[in-house]
């Protein structure tokens, strides 16, 4: 086998490694090779061995060495998994002849992360659009792009793989020092795009790192997201004003016009938050919302962190206090006007009281930063026996917008119409409408994916933490029958309208993760009232349909609560299709068949 005598690695003072001392790999001479990390300009066609599932590059690839770079990655490219480019560069001047021509495209079906940190310090220099045009991605990868430099437009360099792509969390995390801001892009609890900058350089134009600030937050609004959260993580008043600018926070805001809840971590600065609640406050409900219909996800949440600082306790180990009230004044002014000027109305209100040490700023979370994550404040809550009653910090007129309940630790609630029941170790939180309350969502069984992917259901073996039972749950994947063009016109009408009756809440989502029920009750029932059960399965010749296919709440549980015989009203989710139904001789040798059947 050859061997590699001289050291790889390399510094751009340095004369460049020729290529012609860069050995050539037969696959047969390492047929287990599956990481390998080297120098860009050294990564050539006769190393990029077939079996390579992690590939770590950096410092690459120098001019005019694009196309190497891509056969050799061509090479490997159906066995990679990973691929980490560190400090990597614009692979070729573009003139018009490298413009003109077409770039080879590099399939990767089984890539699972793509990490690429771009620098480049050239004011001239563009943006590197041949090494995006040059990767074919499926959706599922998870793209973490680091700009070294002042950011140029990701969306519009990733425009064909991020056009498949629907988001429905986006995470927004600004920190400093040093001045950095990065957005995280989530479907379900899966993070596939996060993007990092550090916009402290002039750019070409001469633009400051504040409007470069404002550049990237316009060039990540994705109108599909429905939670959006925004944690300001700024430990130095030198870095305020650059990254944290309250008209382009509220524009931000306001580009996400499908939003049912904002989460507003860190810091308070300013009116920064107050400014991001009102955009959130004066949306507009998503064009589903009907104001009749009740846990439907279609209502709005707003969480808030009251913040203080240790320079704030150091003062005053009480004066806490006043701070909050402040912060709170606030905040009830704004919903006050708010609901004076007719903007919609929240469902619920998360509060959550921090205590913030004067240290470095923390990293974003992998997962979206829901307030009532945040964890108990230990430093904080020593000085919780010094107030008697805490809600008397609450200005009078505060309870009459909205019941309350707050408490320091981990997280405070504020909620319309809210009620909770135990599960477990679990906290339920549902609603009430009326006479009747509802816990809608709540799992039943492992996530069906993964390892449990065409397995028989798993019973989630304990409640724990805080289950919100307020939104309906995502349905299984449909398969809807086609209509037959060729019955009668009158009879076609007919079809279509018992079709729509029974269709599910339009806007619920899809996923795998569907395993999950929904329980109306009529309001106060205690425990232990024994109350008679009726268990709805729906219908949907086992490739469509939820468990919204009928409206427990006014149709079953508030009619018998009229009739003076009250009931319980249980809806159950199942696998479809191919998901639960799969057919064949293997199937069912495996013992695996019908589990649509089990899951219910």
């Amino acid at each position: 086998m050859t061997q590699v005598n001289r050291d790889l690695s390399w510094r751009r003072s340095e004369p460049p490694i020729s290529t012609n001392e860069i050995p050539s790999w037969d696959d047969t001479e390492l047929p287990h090779l599956r990481s390998l990390t080297i120098p860009g300009l050294c990564f050539t066609r006769g190393i990029a061995v077939a079996s390579l599932k992690t590939l770590v590059l950096s410092d690459g690839p120098r001019t005019g060495s694009h196309d190497i770079f891509l056969s050799a990655l061509e090479r490997c490219s159906r066995s990679l998994e990973s691929l980490t480019l560190h400090r990597w560069v614009h692979p070729d001047p573009v003139t018009d002849a490298l413009a003109s021509r077409i770039t080879p495209v590099v399939p990767l079906p089984n890539l699972r992360r793509l990490e690429i940190e771009l620098q480049y310090n050239d004011g001239d220099m563009p943006p590197p659009t041949s090494l995006f045009a040059g990767l074919s991605l499926s959706p599922s990868v998870a793209i973490h792009i680091d700009w070294s430099c002042n950011p140029e437009n990701t969306r519009e360099l990733l425009r064909n793989h991020l056009s498949e792509l629907h988001f429905d969390s986006v995470s927004l995390h600004l920190s400093g020092p040093p001045k950095t801001v990065s957005v995280h892009c989530f479907i379900g609890d899966t993070e596939l795009l996060s993007v990092r900058a550090h916009p402290t350089l002039r750019d070409p134009l001469g633009h400051k790192a504040q409007s470069l600030v404002t550049k990237f937050l316009e060039d990540h609004r994705y109108a599909t997201a429905t939670q959006l959260a925004v944690d300001l993580d700024v430990f130095s008043q030198d870095g305020c004003t650059s990254l944290v600018q309250d008209d382009a926070l509220r524009r931000f805001v306001d580009a996400f016009p499908n939003l049912r809840r904002l989460d507003l971590l860190g810091k308070t600065i300013g009116r920064a938050k107050l400014a991001m609640a009102k955009a959130f406050l004066d949306l507009p409900h998503p064009a589903a919302y009907h104001p009749t219909t009740q846990g439907t996800g279609n209502f709005k949440t707003l969480g808030y962190v009251f913040e203080v600082s240790e320079q704030q306790k150091a003062q005053n180990p009480i004066g806490f206090v006043d701070v909050l009230r402040a912060q709170l004044d606030a905040l009830e002014a704004l919903l006050a006007d708010s609901a004076a000027a007719g903007s919609s109305r929240l469902h619920r209100l998360e509060l959550c009281v921090v205590y913030t040490s004067l240290s470095q700023p923390h990293p974003p979370t992998e997962t979206y930063p829901y307030v009532y994550d945040v964890s108990a404040s230990t430093e904080l809550t020593a000085f919780e026996s010094p107030l008697p009653v805490f809600s008397a910090m609450f200005p009078s007129g505060f309870t009459n917008l909205l019941p309350l309940a707050l408490s320091f630790a981990p997280f405070a609630a504020l909620w319309g119409d809210a009620v909770t029941v135990q599960l477990d170790q679990a906290t339920v939180y549902g609603t009430t409408n009326g006479s009747v309350t509802s816990y809608l969502g709540i799992p039943f069984a492992e996530p069906p994916v993964g390892d449990l992917r065409l397995r028989l259901p798993k019973p989630i073996e304990s409640y724990n933490g805080m289950i919100d039972a307020t939104q309906v749950g995502p349905r299984c994947f449909q398969l809807l029958p086609p209509l037959r063009t060729d019955m009668p016109a009158e009879l076609l009408q007919d079809v279509v309208a018992a079709l729509t009756a029974l269709s599910p809440v339009e806007t619920q989502p899809e996923s795998e993760d569907c395993l999950n029920l929904n329980v109306v009750v009529p309001a106060g029932t205690p425990a232990g009232a024994n109350l008679p059960v009726l268990a709805f399965i729906f219908a949907g010749g086992f490739s469509w349909g939820s468990n919204t296919q009928f409206d427990g709440e006014a149709i079953v549980v508030q009619k018998s609560i009229d009739m003076g015989q009250p009931i319980i009203f249980a809806a159950v989710n199942y696998r479809l299709h191919a998901f639960g139904f799969l057919g064949g001789k293997e199937v069912k040798d495996a013992g695996v068949a019908n589990l649509g059947l089990h899951d219910r």
